[in-house]
């Protein structure tokens, strides 16, 4: 790290990954707090001698080495992170400013904090989990390197499984290939299969798996094991201030590829296209096909935030709960696909339902690029965002620039402004008003100020 870097990193202020304490002449204990939340989730920088509002304010020379000090006595002491992490602060001087800082890797064991707190990284801050049993599950799967979706359920009978399902399943496998393993199977040895079919060796006990009950389960019995199982469609092409239509799908996974996608292809304008060969091409269908594949692939189910699918007018919004593991918005260029739910990809690519990991990304951007001249967002953090938009770049850009200038008149008027005024004044998605506001902030219009929730910004006069 040198200081350009720093320099570069402190400007772009606190994320899921930077964490600023001012700690002029003392450490303020809340740093552990921080230390552990970096541990649990994917590591970070604290950078001590810095304000919230990302001014460099230095330490006091005449206490660094006590600082330093306390520093490494606190993170190795496990009576207060637990298990205890060798740390080192280093030094780096900008503009004539002492700052301290540290990176924390991510760890492979789960860290506690006074022997009883567990505390995760999200883009909001660090948040305490202890009493989140959710959560908990999901970090302590994330540790040890399994995925929710082979979390064994002893009790699961094949009496809970739709034969109905399993029986479209098998078709689906034979049209994609005609010498399909499943063939030839009863729908029991298809569910008996290594794949659903596993040891829990906890308890040495044998069962089905997550991935098997959600993708061949009956309706109730997902709902039995998971209360917070559904995908929620909301419609606001004429009323965006609530919506005009909404339909919850509980159904299980290869239903609802078909039941979703049949709901937003009927309340939404599809314009058809001519392919290169004159054939009549459904783009928009493509589209929706692709974002509702991987919206049900790529869930985290041990979360129980409810995905969501917005349409407009004239764009479609997804929002997924998601282990995210870049923390940026994503393009064709940088992403590397990652399989979330290796076992629910793999069926749905048997029956035909997905193409190759990181298809889907590639695709909607293909189609979105060739028919509508626009290009999509996919943004992953804690909820992945997609947002593909049936009108071009051009269009949009106007109406952007638009849009930037009433940002800039009401700050001018009201002295500052946040995301969720930025939503209300403009009447649009929090990910479109970040993005707002990102390129204001990034071509110097605005400053920004605090960090998550108290985040505001100000005009660069």
């Amino acid at each position: 790290m040198n200081v350009k870097q720093m320099k570069e990193m402190i400007l772009s202020g606190e994320n899921i990954s930077v964490e600023f304490k001012e700690s002029k002449n003392d450490l303020s204990l809340s740093f552990l707090e921080t230390i552990v939340a970096f541990l649990n989730k994917k590591g970070g920088y604290c950078i001590f001698g810095v304000s919230d509002n990302k001014k460099i304010v230095g330490i006091n020379e005449d206490v660094v080495d006590k600082i330093k000090l306390d520093f490494a006595n606190l993170v190795n002491n496990p009576q207060k992170i637990n298990p205890p992490m060798p740390l080192m602060l280093q030094e780096m001087y900008i503009d004539d400013k002492l700052i301290l800082y540290v990176y924390v890797p991510e760890s492979s064991e789960v860290h506690k904090l006074n022997n009883s707190i567990i505390y995760e990284r999200t883009d909001k801050g660090d948040r305490d989990i202890t009493n989140n049993q959710y959560a908990l599950k999901r970090l302590y799967l994330r540790k040890s390197g399994r995925s929710s979706e082979d979390f064994i359920y002893k009790n699961i009978t094949i009496d809970d499984f739709d034969n109905e399902t399993i029986n479209k399943a098998r078709k689906l496998s034979i049209i994609k290939n005609s010498d399909s393993e499943w063939k030839d199977l009863t729908n029991e040895e298809i569910l008996k299969q290594p794949n659903f079919y596993k040891k829990d060796f906890e308890t040495g006990e044998y069962g089905f798996n997550l991935a098997s009950i959600l993708l061949f389960g009956k309706k109730e019995i997902i709902s039995s094991i998971m209360s917070w199982y559904k995908v929620d469609i909301i419609k606001r092409i004429k009323d965006i201030e609530r919506y005009d239509d909404r339909y919850v799908c509980e159904e299980n996974l290869i239903n609802s590829f078909d039941k979703i996608q049949k709901y937003i292809n009927s309340n939404i304008e599809a314009p058809f296209f001519l392919d290169e060969n004159g054939v009549t091409y459904n783009a928009t269908g493509v589209v929706v096909r692709e974002i509702v594949c991987n919206l049900l692939i790529h869930r985290d189910f041990m979360d129980a935030t409810a995905p969501k699918i917005i349409i407009y007018k004239d764009k479609i919004i997804a929002k997924n709960p998601n282990m995210s593991i870049n923390y940026q918005i994503l393009s064709v260029d940088n992403f590397e696909p990652f399989s979330k739910n290796a076992i629910i990809a793999k069926v749905f690519r048997k029956i035909g339902y997905a193409d190759e990991l990181g298809s889907g990304i590639r695709k909607i951007n293909d189609v979105c690029m060739k028919y509508f001249h626009s290009t999509p967002i996919f943004f992953d953090k804690d909820i992945f965002e997609v947002e593909v938009s049936f009108i071009s770049n051009s269009q949009q850009e106007l109406n952007n620039n638009n849009q930037e200038q009433m940002i800039i008149d009401f700050i001018k008027k009201n002295g500052t402004i946040n995301n969720e005024k930025c939503r209300n004044l403009l009447n649009v998605e929090k990910i479109h008003a970040t993005k707002l506001l990102s390129k204001l902030l990034q071509n110097g219009k605005i400053v920004r100020h605090g960090y998550g929730k108290n985040t505001y910004y100000e005009y660069v006069k």
